[in-house]
């Protein structure tokens, strides 16, 4: 099973890595609270885009972080443990990139546009001014947005949806807000005269489908 069709069918979901269970959660719990690096970039349709930073400053409610741009990034994450100087991750998902925002702002330069009509696809080069040894940044907007290759794009990522990895790409707590209402989808897989929906093992590509892997979970 791909990741697409995992998040979309299944209940809980099993993500492996090398025969090694990195993490079993809701697809809603993979896609806000990934354990590690890993996860963080195998759950996520455009993948989650990471950049390497430094800590400024970490407390138990948010940490800063400073890019090689000299950028300061702040983050809503559990970092009481990190300390100024150590060496962290900063990861951002593509949908949550806004361009009329004011905070949290990293300048980019636009290498290639998609337009989907509902979205628009930018792949922008990081720093601004690299030229093929920086980081390529994935960004998903409006459809209404034009964009050419060239232009610079000041791209801004609210601090709520920052995801932070240490050294060892393990997570920090996130203070995002889980919804508190589950449908029980069994039963309406059941009514709608379908299959309960089930939980599924995802795998990257090569490795074995072990989706019996859940029958043994609780």
């Amino acid at each position: 099973h791909d990741q697409v069709e995992a998040m979309t069918l299944a209940d809980r979901i099993v993500v492996l890595s090398a025969g090694r269970i990195e993490q079993v959660g809701t697809p809603l719990e993979l896609y806000e609270h990934p354990n590690n690096l890993f996860v963080a970039g195998f759950i996520g349709s455009p993948r989650m885009n990471f950049i390497e930073a430094e800590i400024v400053e970490a407390g138990a409610a948010s940490a800063l972080v400073r890019l090689v741009t000299g950028a300061v990034i702040r983050c809503t994450v559990d970092a009481r443990d990190a300390r100024a100087g150590d060496k962290v991750t900063l990861g951002m998902r593509p949908e949550h990139f806004r361009i009329d925002a004011q905070e949290n702002l990293i300048e980019t330069t636009v290498t290639f546009v998609e337009s989907l009509g509902s979205t628009t696809h930018a792949y922008c080069a990081f720093p601004a001014a690299a030229q093929g040894d920086g980081e390529a940044l994935t960004c998903e907007l409006d459809g209404k947005t034009v964009l050419c290759g060239g232009d610079a794009l000041i791209l801004s990522i609210p601090p709520e949806a920052c995801y932070l990895f240490d050294a060892a790409g393990i997570a920090f707590h996130r203070h995002a807000a889980m919804p508190t209402r589950r449908c029980n989808l069994a039963s309406a897989g059941s009514a709608a005269g379908g299959a309960p929906a089930s939980r599924a093992a995802v795998a990257p590509p090569g490795e074995p489908d072990l989706l019996s892997a859940l029958d043994t979970l609780p």
